[in-house]
């Protein structure tokens, strides 16, 4: 199975570029990308998704908030005001 995941997962990054190439819209394109990566992650078992020093906020799909709010103090303050609005929008 984690050797059909693999191939998988590298044609999701594959048409992911060439998708941002055609100058698809890119929001959508990354969001797919993503969220089907993470499905394949959670079907090879993977439940654990954040950082050490992170809490779960309850379900799956709102703990990316947790992780980027971890993340953000190890960021550069330019990517920190660009990924909280970014994560926010996408829960």
């Amino acid at each position: 199975m984690q050797a059909i995941s693999l191939w998988l997962a590298a044609a999701i990054v594959i048409l992911t570029g060439w998708a941002i190439v055609k100058k698809y819209q890119v929001n959508m394109v990354l969001f797919i990308a993503g969220l089907l990566l993470n499905i394949i992650g959670v079907m090879n078992g993977a439940t654990n998704f954040l950082p050490k020093n992170a809490t779960a906020t309850g379900l799956l799909l709102t703990s990316s908030n947790s992780s980027a709010r971890s993340a953000a103090p190890r960021l550069p303050a330019s990517v920190s005001l660009f990924l909280f609005p970014a994560v926010l929008l996408s829960t």
